[in-house]
């Protein structure tokens, strides 16, 4: 979509930095927290331990949550990883990180077992190319290299819900046969930061032996706000802020964590509640929205945005027909949505 190939060696510098004394501080909260060999069953050291884990990762994670019950918390926190265990098709030699995401049920950490056992399989790749540009554009070299990550941490607020959104989205197109995944392979993908914009990309491969897909999403570069500003990247940037900022005081949503699995009535129901109600905001910038995901290297590919337009369109559609059976309307909250809407019609069409 913006293609720049300056290079600031001076990030690049304070990039391997920094990624050295993440992993550092990672490895060292991780064998603290390893030590801590307090049981976490009753309240008050339950209480404790939470106090604990909160100054051991609060500092080094994009987030830090306790949601659930006093008495069966969960601690989840979402962080940069310095994996490079990432498939060649997405950054070929590049170098790159992870976003992983550790959900931790305290009672089940009982008796001092490691917390890495509960890392989960959320992991959205990000290229060392992308921190190289944060670090440059955002004037924050200095910062980063003083250990002052909230800048750049702040800048990845948004990447796990939308990018989990994606990964739920493009499976229910695929899944209906509204589009084949060949048609989906290197689709441009967009996410909003606090300062700009993630340019990242859809990769859909086949599964081998099997007629199954498999899908997954990283982040390629990132473009400040100074470069696009006045243009259709600028107004789609702030609409998915306002659409991805949109949640329930009721209902934990499930798009925040690693695991769809949150303290709800029904998690499943909770999804698609949550799904339909962004992906109904979504539709109010189509054509900007589609527009940006058809571009790579700056040129717009006229036939990828028909075939998105018109699978967007066709998905919108089965959504407003499954709400109005439901007794929903386009207007409906998230809490309306999942108290009216009948799962069983979006299983009997898939």
């Amino acid at each position: 979509m913006y293609k720049n190939n300056t290079r600031d060696i001076e990030s690049e510098i304070i990039t391997n930095n920094f990624l050295k004394n993440c992993k550092n501080q990672i490895k060292q909260a991780y064998n603290k927290d390893r030590l801590y060999k307090k049981r976490t069953i009753k309240k008050g050291d339950i209480k404790k331990y939470i106090s604990f884990n909160h100054a051991m990762f609060k500092n080094i994670s994009i987030d830090y949550k306790v949601i659930g019950s006093k008495r069966n918390p969960i601690i989840n926190f979402t962080y940069l990883s310095p994996r490079t265990l990432v498939s060649k098709d997405l950054f070929g030699d590049e170098q790159c990180i992870s976003l992983e995401t550790c959900s931790i049920p305290v009672k089940q950490r009982s008796n001092g077992s490691s917390i890495y056992n509960f890392s989960d399989n959320f992991s959205c790749p990000i290229s060392i190319h992308t921190i190289n540009r944060l670090l440059f554009r955002l004037g924050i070299k200095r910062n980063t290299e003083e250990g002052d990550y909230k800048i750049l941490f702040d800048q990845f607020k948004y990447v796990p819900i939308v990018s989990q959104f994606y990964h739920f989205i493009f499976c229910t197109l695929i899944n209906l046969e509204i589009i084949q995944p060949e048609d989906l392979k290197s689709t441009t993908l967009i996410f909003p930061s606090i300062d700009g914009l993630f340019i990242g990309e859809l990769n859909v491969k086949s599964i081998s032996g099997d007629m199954s897909f498999d899908q997954s999403v990283c982040i390629k570069t990132f473009i400040d706000d100074e470069l696009f500003k006045g243009e259709e990247q600028a107004e789609v940037k702030n609409e998915l802020m306002k659409i991805f900022n949109q949640s329930s005081n009721s209902l934990e949503n499930p798009f925040n964590y690693a695991k769809s699995t949150v303290p709800n009535k029904d998690p499943e129901k909770n999804i698609y509640a949550h799904a339909i109600y962004y992906f109904s905001k979504l539709m109010s910038i189509q054509g900007d929205f589609l527009y940006l995901m058809s571009k790579e290297n700056s040129q717009f590919n006229e036939t990828n945005f028909f075939r998105l337009n018109k699978a967007f369109e066709k998905l919108n559609q089965i959504f407003k027909e499954l709400k109005n059976k439901s007794g929903l309307t386009d207007n409906s909250s998230i809490e309306e949505i999942y108290e009216k809407f009948d799962i069983n019609l979006m299983e009997d069409i898939l």
